[in-house]
């Protein structure tokens, strides 16, 4: 739901209904956060399912849009999504025990290959070839959105360790209160005995 509200937040470029979109940037993060527990396919075809509903939705109520032509047009954008998870997948079998060079490196050529496919299927419908050009902008923004992604990541590691510090913190602070509790408890008791 996340992804599909964020990819509304997109622009045009290069090619006609191609669109670069946020939404990428919090995609690695919630694949290795939120969505751990779910299998990175499955995550990414619901993702894409959800992005394309939405965006037919919209395209298909503006003026002089047919739901064909909308369809047409919006396909290559949901297969993005999908194409991202199947890279993603190849890059990183088991999410919990990748090294941060080799998540870097996944959310890259994820971005990147989903993209150049996306731009790939837009060109051919349009019964046109994709420049060289076009190439290199997607792989100078694949870097730029894995940078703010890898920075979202690393800025929520942090915040967990903070909160774990803070909780053994808490249990420290109990244990000693215990302690406390139990010295006073047997002084008193060692009193009454006496």
């Amino acid at each position: 739901g996340v992804i599909a509200l964020t990819s509304q937040l997109y622009w045009n470029a290069f090619i006609d209904y191609f669109r670069i979109s946020t939404s990428v940037i919090l995609l690695p993060v919630l694949l290795m956060t939120v969505g751990l527990e779910l299998h990175t396919l499955t995550t990414c075809f619901v993702t894409s399912v959800i992005v394309f509903t939405v965006r037919f939705l919209i395209q298909s109520g503006s003026v002089g849009m047919t739901w064909q032509t909308a369809l047409y047009v919006l396909l290559p954008g949901a297969l993005f999504y999908f194409s991202y998870g199947v890279i993603f997948k190849l890059c990183i079998r088991n999410r919990r025990a990748t090294t941060r060079q080799k998540l870097l490196w996944a959310i890259f050529l994820s971005d990147f290959g989903a993209n150049l496919i996306e731009a790939e299927m837009q060109e051919y419908l349009q019964f046109q070839t994709l420049d060289e050009h076009i190439i290199i902008y997607l792989a100078v923004i694949a870097a730029i959105r894995t940078m703010f992604a890898c920075m979202l990541l690393v800025g929520e590691r942090q915040y967990r360790a903070l909160l774990k510090k803070n909780e053994h913190e808490r249990r420290y602070q109990r244990l000693f209160l215990m302690k406390t509790g139990l010295k006073n408890e047997i002084y008193f008791m060692r009193k009454n005995s006496e």
